[in-house]
């Protein structure tokens, strides 16, 4: 078996979690990878280069056939233009692409139904986002796939066509009239406000992340994303070791992986908002209550301790 759609496999100083992701590809063989490692931070000293070294190491356990490219900058460049530069790296090789960072752990099903997807929608130019993480707790397999504004990131596809509208500084914004853009993609005015702030914020570098500006990039199009319906890929970064996901027993940790056979999935008719979908993202996900965010930033607190 191997596996033609091209694979970015993004990691950084995490061996136990990235070696389990290469485990998944090894398995599907994909024939192109392409393997994107930032450089240590220096601050971090010398624990941190050695597991940087020791995650870029991993490419040496590779024992299948398949053409590797890399891309290693000599200095620490950050997640929030790292990521961005590698996705941008593939696509000067690819037409289309899957992104898998560490700690994003796929089902073996999430490679044919990424392959499937990217072929359906490869001249929809509404379409730019192939979801691997579905967030509702369905506790099974559903044979569904359906479509959305928010563009889950834990294992997740496109093509250099979406990609190409990607920009880091999202120098549109100026011309991106927030509310009524807004407006015209949730019908929510709690949705409504906590997204242009969002939004306001990663232009302006409040929020030190890439993946705002994506989503910016999609929702400036008038793109969607495609989800399954049911979950395959799995965050297993959740902890100490991570940077922003430290709370193991965050209910986004862990997540269960299905079965998903997307040869028994009919591709839909039509493009339609599954908006029971995005309300459920947005209160569970994004915006959960008062008092689920007050406990999560009191359990953060007592696990550093």
């Amino acid at each position: 078996m191997s596996y033609s759609v091209p694979i970015l496999f993004i990691v950084f100083n995490r061996v136990d979690t990235a070696s389990r992701v290469l485990d998944q590809l090894r398995i599907v063989k994909p024939t192109r990878i392409y393997f994107a490692a930032d450089a240590p931070r220096v601050e971090k000293g010398v624990e941190e280069i050695n597991a940087c070294q020791s995650a870029r190491n991993l490419i040496n356990t590779i024992d299948w056939p398949c053409e590797v490219k890399t891309f290693y900058p000599e200095t620490n460049v950050g997640a929030r233009r790292f990521i961005g530069n590698a996705i941008s790296w593939m696509f000067e090789y690819e037409e289309k692409g899957i992104i898998l960072e560490h700690d994003c752990l796929p089902h073996i099903d999430f490679f044919n139904y990424c392959e499937a997807t990217l072929d359906w929608y490869q001249n929809t130019e509404q379409v730019m986002h192939i979801s691997g993480t579905q967030f509702r707790d369905t506790g099974k397999s559903v044979p569904e796939i359906y479509f959305s504004h928010y563009n889950h990131i834990w294992g997740w596809a496109t093509w250099k066509r979406a990609w190409q509208h990607y920009d880091l500084e999202m120098s549109g914004f100026s011309n991106f009239d927030v509310h009524k853009k807004i407006e015209q993609i949730f019908p929510s005015t709690t949705e409504q406000k906590y997204w242009s702030k969002k939004l306001r914020k990663a232009q302006n570098g409040q929020i030190g992340s890439w993946d705002y500006q994506w989503t910016f990039a999609i929702w400036n199009n008038k793109g969607v994303a495609v989800i399954p319906g049911s979950n395959l890929v799995s965050n297993i970064g959740f902890g100490a070791g991570a940077i922003h996901t430290k709370d193991e027993s965050h209910f986004l940790a862990n997540r269960p992986v299905y079965e998903f056979p997307i040869q028994q999935i009919n591709k839909p008719g039509q493009i339609t908002i599954n908006r029971i979908s995005e309300k459920y993202d947005f209160r569970k996900v994004f915006y959960p209550s008062i008092f689920k965010r007050v406990t999560n930033k009191i359990k953060l607190i007592l696990s550093s301790i």
